[in-house]
């Protein structure tokens, strides 16, 4: 048997997205399934999180991956040296195909590569896996239990006409080269968007999830019945992300976090995203191949 092997990095909407694509391959081929997480031993932004759900994959351990990233074409046949010995033997000498993603653009070749291969990329595109979007829906779902307040509020959201809004500044805010590079999204587009839902729908309650509680709340001072969701600290960003799941529509910023909570939930819903998801989009994934068609698209005149 051969493998598939998936460097992960970035928070957790980025992992769903490097494992959902890995998920992908390995189960066309029946391959294993192994992540790489020496990214996160200097990553101090975010961490592994995956941990959280229900997935089939397995950790490498004992080598070091540094020359996997060196190569600078695709294809370039490494020996892969792997440190557990529950690895099949046959892989420990297997060359393993090098696949750096060269743009964030959908590259559909990838899904007709031969393992044993190692990903290092965001693949932040649903093309990747829709072809096992009901096995990722159930391997997405947060098998760590949930403390009290929100199973209290698992419930709440579940019982109205719920909407998730989220809001993302801090890592975006802190530093001006990531602000250039993806933006954050304006008060005018949230406005838009409750606007839009609201003309659409009655009653409706909207749940504000952000990075940045205390600027939400400051700021976010529509006329609507909202909640906020303040209770859930970055270790627990899979509770937020569940309840955001449970929402039945959902206003999203150009995150891939709630992303996955929109695309996660009630698929009869309405998703509201920004047009654009990077402020340079020379720099980022075009919404054409993140963007479900079915998704509503908002543009942003605001942005900054």
């Amino acid at each position: 048997m051969s493998a598939i092997i998936i460097r992960l990095s970035g928070g957790l909407g980025n992992q769903m997205f490097q494992y959902a694509t890995g998920r992908a391959l390995a189960l066309r081929d029946q391959s294993l399934l192994f992540v790489d997480l020496e990214a996160y031993k200097t990553y101090k932004l975010h961490k592994y999180s995956l941990h959280h759900f229900p997935l089939q994959l397995d950790m490498l351990a004992g080598y070091d991956s540094r020359h996997f990233r060196k190569q600078p074409k695709w294809f370039d046949p490494v020996l892969l040296k792997l440190g557990r010995s529950k690895v099949p033997q046959e892989l420990l000498k297997s060359a393993v195909q090098v696949i750096s993603e060269p743009t964030f653009r959908y590259q559909s070749g990838i899904l007709q590569l031969t393992p044993p291969l190692y990903l290092d990329g965001y693949w932040q595109s649903p093309k990747y896996f829709e072809e096992i979007s009901d096995i990722l829906r159930k391997e997405f779902q947060v098998k760590t239990p949930a403390n009290q307040i929100n199973l209290d509020m698992a419930d709440q959201i579940q019982s109205g006409a719920s909407v998730s809004l989220h809001i993302r500044r801090a890592d975006y805010f802190a530093n001006s080269k990531t602000q250039s590079i993806h933006g954050l999204c304006s008060l005018a587009y949230y406005k838009t968007a409750v606007a839009y839902l609201s003309e659409r729908h009655d009653n409706l309650k909207f749940y504000i999830f952000s990075d940045d509680i205390p600027w939400a709340k400051e700021n976010l001072n529509f006329e609507i019945e909202k909640t906020f969701i303040d209770f859930n600290d970055p270790e627990k960003n899979y509770e937020d992300l569940r309840l955001m799941s449970y929402c039945h529509h959902h206003i999203i910023a150009n995150s891939t976090f709630s992303w996955w909570g929109a695309w996660l939930g009630n698929p009869d819903g309405i998703t509201i995203s920004p047009d654009r998801w990077f402020q340079d989009e020379s720099k980022g994934p075009p919404v054409d191949d993140l963007l479900p068609t079915e998704w509503i698209r908002i543009k942003d005149e605001a942005r900054c």
